[in-house]
């Protein structure tokens, strides 16, 4: 089961965010394949708790004065990884991190379970 990918709206494709930015640039010439979805404009039904988990992940750490970089060097992982999860590209139970996660920003389990 599938639903519409919510970063390029089923689209499959964006405009990248430096296109966005130059004045007088065409839209169409820039686009590219959106990453979340490959250009289907579906992704998983399951993806969709990454994106919930990951945001209340970062808002979490944001909320506790904790940079993208500490976090990611308490929980033993590089920044990019840590996007990755807080930004649901990636599915956070492949890693190793999640108990880790839980103690560096005093979430109980229960409520990284929550929705919301």
């Amino acid at each position: 089961m599938s639903v519409a990918c919510p970063d390029c709206d089923s689209r499959g494709e964006l405009l990248p965010v430096h296109a966005r930015m130059v004045a007088g640039a065409d839209p169409l010439a820039t686009m590219i394949i959106c990453p979340r979805c490959n250009g289907s404009g579906d992704i998983p039904n399951e993806m969709l708790d990454w994106i919930a988990a990951g945001k209340r992940l970062r808002e979490k750490r944001i909320a506790r004065g904790v940079g993208l970089r500490e976090g990611a060097e308490v929980m033993g992982v590089l920044p990019s990884l840590l996007s990755s999860i807080e930004n649901g590209r990636v599915d956070p139970s492949r890693y190793e991190v999640n108990w880790t996660t839980m103690q560096c920003y005093e979430i109980s389990s229960h409520e990284a379970d929550q929705d919301g």
